[in-house]
């Protein structure tokens, strides 16, 4: 059996069950920092055939590295699926003097990845999903991939947030669904373990992934919020 963090009732007794989960989001803050186009310009000092050394400068923009080929339902994290707006949150870097080649200190490719890689990252972490863990469990390391799957049985808005966009449940829908929006497989960035009288040995795990798919409703589904614990070991 692969490891799988789910509240499926049939996993009620594993440590990896999911006991709470909230949503959290830090898409302004990181969004006000980042921008969504970084434009990086630099001094190649290895360029060569060049008349002058001001066209030695280099300038030119990247974005987060996402997924080539988006299906129905998915939605990068780049503001309101239908718009463009976020072209125009840009944010320049100066990287100073690029010094590679054969006889170069550095990698080509060394300034533009002091760009991309806290890019790639912050992008990811816009959103993420803290989940409680009924006990604790070494088998978490950070880096992980993980499966999570969630699971409604509840009727009424919270059974109707559970679909993708094009696939409504009714508010009558009864059984145990998937929530497509928070459901899917995350990476593990980090965790807490605690402990308490009432609950004994637990862990808190900050998970975040790439893409997300659009609820049926179009807006973020409630979650049950996760009490979460101050100190403990990571």
């Amino acid at each position: 059996m692969y490891l799988t963090v789910t509240n499926d009732p049939a996993f009620a007794g594993y440590p990896f069950f999911i006991n709470g989960y909230t949503l959290l989001s830090e898409a302004g803050n990181i969004t006000n920092g980042a921008g969504y186009v970084q434009v990086v310009q630099l001094y190649n000092e290895n360029a060569q055939y060049q008349k002058s050394p001001a066209e030695k400068e280099v300038s030119y923009s990247i974005q987060a590295t996402t997924t080539d080929k988006i299906r129905d339902n998915m939605v990068l994290q780049r503001g309101r699926a239908s718009e463009k707006e976020y072209l125009k949150e840009i944010r320049t870097r100066w990287m100073g003097i690029l010094d590679s080649g054969e006889n170069g200190s550095v990698h080509e490719n060394y300034l533009q990845a002091r760009v991309q890689n806290p890019l790639n990252i912050s992008d990811i972490t816009k959103f993420t999903l803290q989940v409680e863990t009924l006990s604790y469990f070494p088998g978490f390391y950070r880096g992980q991939a993980i499966p999570v799957l969630i699971y409604s049985t509840d009727k009424g808005l919270r059974m109707e947030n559970t679909g993708e966009s094009s696939n409504q449940n009714s508010k009558d829908t009864a059984g145990k669904i998937l929530d497509q929006f928070l459901s899917g497989q995350y990476i593990l960035i980090g965790y807490t373990v605690s402990w308490s009288e009432e609950k004994g040995f637990y862990q808190i795990l900050n998970l975040c992934k790439r893409e997300w798919i659009l609820n049926s409703a179009g807006t973020m589904p409630k979650a049950f919020p996760v009490n979460v614990v101050t100190g403990g070991t990571k």
